[in-house]
Parts: C-alpha cells; sequence; structure tokens
C-alpha cells in the first residue's frame, strides 16, 4: 500500500458505539460511555451527552490494543492511543455498531479490535521511519522567502524543482496546534484537493505530512487581496462588488455542494491572481472551514466558535451553529463593505463587534445608500438577515437580478469586469 493509499484509507474511517470504561481513578468504577473513532483521533462522551468530549487522543504509530482476560469482563480489551497516553481498560457489549468500514467482522469486540489495530498500522505505513519510503517536501520543492505568518503557521513562496513554477507552501508546526483543529483543517483541505474543480477558488496542490511539520502545497496568488483593494480605491462600483458576489457566491456554493462550509469569507480571503485591475480572484484560506459529510461529524470542532468578529453569522456566536447560511452572512458583511467603504457594526473591541452582531439592527444610513440602487440595499438586507431561517440562499443570491445584471455606473460599459 502507498503512503497516499494509507491516508485516504485513513481519512475514511468513522467508527462509533457504546462501551463500557473503566474509570481513570477513585473507585475505578465500569461505565457507559460513547466512543467515536474519526480517522486517527479517539473521542469519548458521557452517553447523555455527544456534544461535549470528556477527552479526545490520537492514535499514533506507536499505540497498541490488546484483549484483557478481567474477571466478569469477558470482552474487555486495552487501548494505548500513543506513548504519551494512559491506558483506557473498555469493554465491548453493544452489537449496534455504527460502522462504514465493509471488510470489518460483526464481533463487536473485534470491530474494535481490528479496526484501531489497522489505524495503527495505518500510521506505521504513512510515519515509516525508513525515509526512503516518507515523502519529503524537500525532494519536489526549494522552500524559498517568507510571504507572511498566519495563527497556526507561516507561508512561504516555494519554486517546484522539476518545473520552476512557483507555489505558496504553509508550514504548520504540529506543536502549535491543537491535534483536532489540525485534523479538522487537514480533513477540509483534502477535500478541497480531491472534490472541488473551480476556478475562483485558490488550489491544493499537495499536503506533506511528517511527524513534526505540515508542508501544505498551494496556487500562488500574487495580486495581494481584496482588503487592500477596498482600502486604496474606497467603495466599489455596483458592477464591480456583483463581479466578487458572483465568483466568490459561485465558489462557496460548490464547497456547499461538497458539505464544506467555508466561515472565514471576508475581503482579506479574498486573493487576486495578478495586480492587473481586471485579474481574476479566488477565494482561499481553509483555517475555519469545517467538513459536516456523513464521514465527518467530530463534536469538538462544531461545538468552538470559529471566524472573524464583525464577519461570523450572529447564529454562529451565539450558538455555533453552522450551515451554508453563515457564509451567506459573510459575504453580505463583504459586499455591504464593497459598497460603502466601512462595515456594517463598529465595534472598538472583538467583544463589542460580537455583540453588535448578535443584537444591534444593521444601520442603514440614507445618505450613504441613496447613491446605491435599491436592488443592491434589498439584497444586503436579505443577506444580513440574523436569522438564518430568513436569510437568502446562495443559490437565491446568486441568480438575485442585481448579481446577473448589475447597474452600470457612470463612465462603465459593458466589459468592463471580467
Amino acid at each position: 500500500m502507498s503512503i497516499d493509499e494509507a491516508k485516504n484509507l485513513l481519512f475514511q474511517i468513522h467508527f462509533e458505539g457504546n462501551l463500557r470504561k473503566k474509570g481513570f481513578r477513585g473507585l475505578q468504577m465500569w461505565k457507559r460511555r460513547y466512543f467515536r473513532i474519526l480517522g486517527s483521533t479517539l473521542i469519548y462522551f458521557d452517553v447523555n451527552n455527544l456534544k461535549v468530549a470528556r477527552r479526545t487522543s490520537e492514535i499514533t504509530a506507536d499505540g497498541k490494543v490488546m484483549v484483557e482476560n478481567i474477571p466478569d469482563h469477558p470482552y474487555a480489551f486495552s487501548i494505548i492511543p500513543n506513548k504519551s497516553e494512559r491506558l483506557y481498560n473498555v469493554e465491548a457489549y453493544s452489537t449496534q455498531q455504527r460502522v462504514m468500514i465493509p471488510f470489518l467482522p460483526h464481533s463487536s469486540q473485534d470491530q474494535w479490535i481490528r479496526l484501531i489495530s489497522l489505524i495503527i498500522a495505518l500510521n506505521r505505513r504513512i510515519y515509516a521511519p525508513n525515509p526512503n519510503s516518507r515523502r519529503s517536501i524537500h525532494d519536489s520543492f526549494r522552500i524559498l522567502d517568507t510571504l507572511g505568518k498566519g495563527r497556526y503557521g507561516v507561508v512561504h513562496l516555494g519554486q517546484q524543482i522539476s518545473t520552476g513554477e512557483v507555489f505558496a507552501i504553509k508550514v504548520i508546526h504540529r506543536g502549535n496546534i491543537d491535534a483536532s483543529v489540525l485534523r479538522q483543517e487537514l480533513l477540509v483541505l483534502r477535500a478541497v484537493k480531491n472534490r472541488i474543480h473551480s476556478e475562483h477558488i485558490a488550489r491544493i496542490v499537495d499536503i506533506y505530512e511528517d511527524p513534526l511539520l505540515v508542508h501544505i502545497v498551494m496556487e500562488y496568488l500574487g495580486g495581494g487581496d481584496l482588503y487592500h483593494r477596498v482600502a486604496k480605491k474606497g467603495c466599489f462600483s455596483e458592477r464591480e462588488a456583483a463581479n466578487v458576489i458572483r465568483r466568490i457566491g459561485s465558489a462557496l456554493e460548490e464547497l456547499h455542494k461538497e458539505h464544506i462550509f467555508h466561515l472565514d469569507v471576508k475581503p482579506e480571503n479574498i486573493i487576486y491572481e495578478s495586480n492587473d485591475s481586471h485579474s481574476p480572484m479566488k477565494l482561499a484560506d481553509f483555517g475555519c472551514s469545517l467538513l459536516m459529510d456523513r464521514f465527518n461529524r467530530d463534536t469538538k470542532c462544531v461545538s468552538e466558535v470559529v471566524g472573524t468578529a464583525g464577519f461570523m453569522a450572529p447564529e454562529v456566536i451565539s450558538n455555533c451553529a453552522y450551515s451554508e447560511k453563515a457564509d451567506v452572512y459573510s459575504l453580505g458583511v463583504t459586499l455591504f463593505i464593497l459598497l460603502m467603504g466601512y462595515p456594517p457594526f463598529s465595534g472598538e473591541t472583538q467583544s463589542e463587534l460580537l455583540h453588535q452582531t448578535v443584537h444591534d439592527r444593521v444601520k442603514y444610513e440614507e445618505k450613504d445608500w441613496e447613491a446605491v440602487s435599491r436592488d443592491a440595499l434589498i439584497l444586503v438586507k436579505n443577506m444580513l438577515c440574523k436569522n438564518p431561517n430568513e436569510r437568502i440562499s446562495m443559490r437565491e443570491v446568486l441568480t438575485f437580478p442585481w448579481v446577473t445584471n448589475p447597474p452600470a455606473s457612470v463612465g462603465e460599459e459593458d466589459g468592463d469586469e471580467k
């Protein structure tokens, strides 16, 4: 099995069910718990609260799983997820396990043991100690200048050795990011790489992993971001703004078809290919994104607020309620900024911005909006509805008459925007 095949198989693993677990402390009583395995992540919950994980561990190449001979517990086995974790004593007693791995046997104890053994074996294949069996980014790319720094990593300019083509390479140190957060980002990036084919989304070229670092090779976009163009230019014309909404809205719609929510749509994450005024633009940065398909329901990830204050939807802030409607709201904030040159809320602190987003009404100053068409104002209001059930859908945004046929400003002609 190749390393890529091992990664793809590990990516698809999703298994969950009830187990009895022996307590770590005190009387060490056996209690019913709900366990879930996503890829190589082991999570367990109280059976009455599947929203908050009691503990999350990573099953690594040095993990162990074995049958245990414990009196009165005939189906007991132990798990050591990795060498830095404590031992779990658990017992399988429910045959009604939810399984998405078709070749595993039906015995509940066997299912858990064989699946965890498989995960350990896959990780050993991926992170094999033999350097000849592990892909190294340095075999294919030269790492050049630093382009910028993000929350969890540094982005470098990289050059492909075989072709000379330049790319952006994001380097993440595993020690600087929570394992579950990194896992979710890699899930999204692999889904974008393998499933998404859109001219308006920054391309994910390849992902290299080793026990210390993750290298993400991305399409290089050298034209700067939308934020700096707005800062330099001020308000966009309606035709220019509609062009942004068409391009980025279609990108988001493609993501939503694959159950990916971007959750950080903002001018800083809309990047131009070149400095040309008519340069194509692309949606980038999936650091806050969630993949919510049938293989992935990582409760820990969806119980935390992600995004940027001022762009996050009200339901994300108040209830961590994620859906495609959250991206509609963020795109609506972006449209507001393009037309007005300022955001709908302007709190001095992040806390103020979050409070205003949830509780305050958006103010549409008549003196500012009188220069904008009525249809543009209607669209912005529909995109910024606080109730996601009343908010317009992305498909409705893209088919809205103002988006498909925006009015031209004085001096603008058909074809000004590509």
